[in-house]
């Protein structure tokens, strides 16, 4: 009966042993699942903080070509109405020129000559 008794208490060794490995897997398998539910909102939250810091940076370089496309706009606009106006005085058909009054004095009176007119020198630049 030794024999059978040592047979019992084998089996019952190895059943114990499969049983305790069994229960350890299943621990490890419920903390490891535990720690996955536990970490998903953070992963989550780091996936989409990456994903803004690049739109962010994306939207940095646009507003950057947005300044920069705006100053060379008003720089074309700027240019267009100047080369307008340039335009629009070729086109003109009368002459213009430019007076500037140098000096202005009293004349003497004289022979012919009223006590109330004056001498005016001026200076006459022809604009093309």
């Amino acid at each position: 009966m030794g024999r059978i008794t040592e047979t019992v208490h084998t089996a019952n060794s190895l059943l114990r042993t499969l049983l305790l490995g069994v229960l350890v897997m299943g621990a490890g398998l419920a903390g490891w699942q535990s720690y996955s539910l536990y970490n998903e909102p953070q992963e989550k939250l780091a996936e989409k903080q990456q994903e803004l810091d690049s739109l962010q940076e994306s939207l940095s370089a646009r507003e950057k070509e947005i300044s920069r496309l705006s100053a060379d706009l008003n720089t074309k606009t700027e240019q267009i109405d100047r080369l307008e106006t340039s335009m629009k005085l070729l086109k003109l058909k009368h002459r213009i020129a430019r007076l500037d009054v140098i000096d202005q004095k009293p004349l003497e009176p004289s022979e012919g000559v009223d006590s109330d007119q004056v001498m005016t020198t001026v200076e006459f630049y022809e604009v093309n």
